[in-house]
């Protein structure tokens, strides 16, 4: 008890704030007298609010309603708990939340964003010193600057209360992030404050020596690394210079600090502990920072950065490591998976289209996600009766806009504004459309930002709903997260994507899963059994032809009613829809050779025989009949065929006019169906689960629509 008494000796070893409070209660006379928290109701912990101040009562009174407000039932209890901590830590923490109980009496909440966020300041300070990073303190912290959001309307990020820590605001995605440099503001103080200036005037430059932001960052980084990662190869006494007098004490004594870790650099890079491009970064950082310094560098102990015979076989190993493709296979499969759920987030379902579009294309991932609304376009092409999509990949920064009617637009033009057009494009357009029509509803308040389409709602500590990017790193963590809830081994990186994209791969698994998802096997195992055993197929015949005859098949003779019959007729023809009575008639036969001329010619064929099966559902010569397999025909025209025809239709010009065909065909197809269980209901049902256990009707599969 003697050595408890001791209070300098013992404080020294106390890391836990709860033994702390137990001293207090067994040696108050020594520790201080322990405060017990004695409220026990809302109104006592508002009361003692407003005994502060009654501005910073009100300010509690209103974030306490506004947190319950927006909260659900079950959570009312835990968001009562945690907003009301920071005024329950107040009372019961006595002499130590003084200082800051005075700046809450005078100004309220705002009191603690003032000389320089002096009030926040202390509190992280006493979280990370006295309470040892704990984590209920944290809680109470993170109620502190929910508290002054609310009231003010501005979030202070943790990260800025760091005196170690510089920001880095992306105007590209409305973010800032941050970089700690703890060790060189504990070690090297006055090199710190070096890095700190270095910051504040490249941040602010806008002359024709700015840097990039992210530039910026790397170079600083680079600077503060060369430092720390090499400090044992320098004496006590040089650390001490450097700490002292910063980058300038680098150049003193014949330029002793700067050799000794120039030679260090350069002697870890030749042992292979540092690559080469990575010490000749350290070494041009620090050449960067005594240039800004006005002081003069030596280009003693160089990086050597030729690449010998075994780098450079490890570059071209590195470049063959691109997907495989029954990676590929694995990839696409999930995120078809993933889409196919209902339950997804907003932020879930247009991460995986982003997946989806780089995946097909090899697009790098930053441009694909800035991309904006004015980015998709269409151009008139006098050869052809539909429009060719474009997309501005590549966009120029500052605001620029294309002043398309400045110029006649040649190739060379759309490669310099950075515009991909035609096939390029067309496999993504459709997705591209998706994420668009997703996120309309969603638009980020910065006015440069405002059209961007990989967005999503992120509710925050107030309660407030706020429009966030979906930046580079938000978007590798949610799809690695997504990929591995699904149970995909496959890590997404866009790096391993062939530049020339794998939409050839990615198409037909699409269609795959489609026919899998229907029949309700949803094992990858099973899955990738099929795909395999269907691999010897053209993968990159495209799935637009289904939709060739649909802005022209009305043109023949046309009927609003289907007969429907109990069995075959015997003279009819089997087609996948059911069955046709009359497959050569003059009118049904030239609207089909007109439309498939070249085909024809080919095959050398003299007979004339309709085989548009689009347009069966409305040709006088079609008979369905009231069974289970013409309903499973059915069926599989309605879920895939015009399925297809559906996620096709984005490609072509006049999109509003197909999906309005579209439409009538899936609504035909009901009607159809309505009218077949008035006859036999039962059918209805058995091609239902026709469809479920096996998937795609056969005749569908070979009719090469699909």
């Amino acid at each position: 008890m003697a050595t408890l008494q001791d209070r300098e000796f013992v404080s020294s070893f106390i890391c836990n704030h709860n033994f702390r409070t137990f001293l207090k209660f067994i040696l108050p006379d020594v520790w201080g007298k322990a405060r017990v928290n004695q409220f026990k109701t809302e109104a006592e912990v508002i009361g003692y609010a407003q005994s502060i101040s009654s501005k910073f009562g009100n300010e509690v009174d209103a974030f306490l309603k506004n947190q319950i407000a927006s909260a659900s039932e079950a959570n009312t209890t835990r968001v009562r708990s945690s907003t009301l901590s920071f005024p329950r830590w107040l009372n019961s923490a006595g002499s130590v939340a003084s200082p800051i109980i005075k700046l809450l009496s005078e100004r309220g909440i705002q009191g603690f964003a003032e000389n320089g966020l002096q009030g926040f300041k202390y509190l992280y300070k006493h979280y990370q010193e006295e309470t040892q990073n704990n984590q209920q303190f944290l809680l109470l912290l993170n109620a502190a600057l929910d508290l002054y959001h609310f009231v003010t309307g501005e979030k202070i990020a943790k990260e800025s209360l760091l005196p170690y820590s510089l920001g880095y605001y992306l105007k590209e995605s409305d973010t800032t992030e941050w970089q700690k440099h703890e060790w060189v503001y504990d070690n090297a103080y006055k090199f710190y404050q070096n890095l700190v200036e270095y910051h504040k005037v490249f941040t602010k430059r806008i002359d024709g020596e700015s840097i990039g932001i992210v530039t910026l960052k790397g170079y600083i980084g680079s600077m503060a690394r060369a430092l720390k990662e090499n400090a044992s190869s320098l004496t006590d006494e040089q650390m001490k210079l450097i700490a002292s007098h910063g980058v300038h004490a680098f150049v003193e004594n014949n330029c002793e600090i700067l050799k000794a870790i120039r030679e260090a650099i350069q002697l870890k890079s030749k042992q292979g502990d540092l690559s080469v491009f990575v010490g000749n970064q350290y070494q041009s950082a620090i050449d960067k920072l005594l240039s800004f310094y006005g002081l003069d560098t030596i280009k003693s102990f160089p990086v050597n950065t030729e690449l010998t015979a075994q780098h450079q076989e490890q570059l071209s190993q590195n470049q063959d490591k691109l997907y495989s493709y029954r990676e590929v296979v694995e990839l696409a499969y999930y995120i078809e998976k993933g889409l196919s759920e209902t339950l997804l987030t907003i932020k879930d379902k247009v991460t995986l289209y982003a997946a989806k579009v780089i995946l097909k294309t090899g697009w790098n991932s930053t441009p694909t996600l800035e991309l904006d609304t004015d980015d998709l376009f269409f151009f008139n092409t006098p050869l052809h009766s539909s429009k060719t999509p474009a997309l501005r990949l590549f966009k120029r920064r500052a605001n620029y806009q294309t002043q398309w009617h400045k110029f006649e637009i040649k190739a060379e033009d759309l490669e310099k504004e950075g515009v991909l057009y035609g096939d390029v494009v067309e496999p993504v357009i459709f997705d591209i459309k998706a994420a668009t029509r997703l996120t309309s509803i969603y638009r980020p308040s910065i006015e440069n930002l405002s059209k961007r389409i990989f967005v999503f709602p992120k509710v925050n500590s107030i309660g407030e709903v706020k429009i966030q990017l979906l930046t580079a790193s938000r978007f590798k963590t949610t799809i690695d997260r997504i990929l591995t809830e699904l149970g995909c081994d496959i890590v997404f990186n866009s790096q391993k994507i062939r530049k020339s994209g794998l939409n050839y791969i990615y198409r037909k698994v699409a269609k795959e899963f489609k026919w899998y998802q229907k029949a309700g096997k949803h094992s990858y195992e099973t899955f990738l059994r099929h795909y395999l055993m269907q691999d010897n197929k053209d993968v990159a015949m495209t799935i637009n032809r289904a939709t060739k005859t649909m802005a022209d098949y009305f043109v023949r003779d046309v009927t609003d009613k289907v007969i429907i019959l109990q069995t075959p007729p015997e003279d009819g023809k089997k087609v996948p829809n059911g069955t046709c009575i009359n497959s050569k008639d003059k009118s049904a036969v030239v609207a089909f050779e007109s439309q498939n001329r070249k085909l024809l010619d080919q095959r050398d064929t003299n007979e004339h025989a309709c085989a548009d099966f689009n347009a069966c559902l409305w040709c006088p010569f079609y008979r369905c009949v009231a069974d289970a397999l013409h309903v499973w025909k059915l069926l599989s025209y309605r879920d895939f065929v015009v399925a297809d025809m559906e996620n096709s239709a984005a490609t072509f010009d006049s999109v509003t006019e197909q999906l309005e065909n579209i439409e009538q065909l899936k609504n035909r197809v009901n009607e159809i169906l309505t009218d077949i269980a008035k006859l036999n209901a039962q059918a209805v049902i058995d091609g239902k689960e026709l469809l479920r256990t096996e998937g795609i009707h056969p005749h569908w599969k070979n009719t090469g629509l699909l």
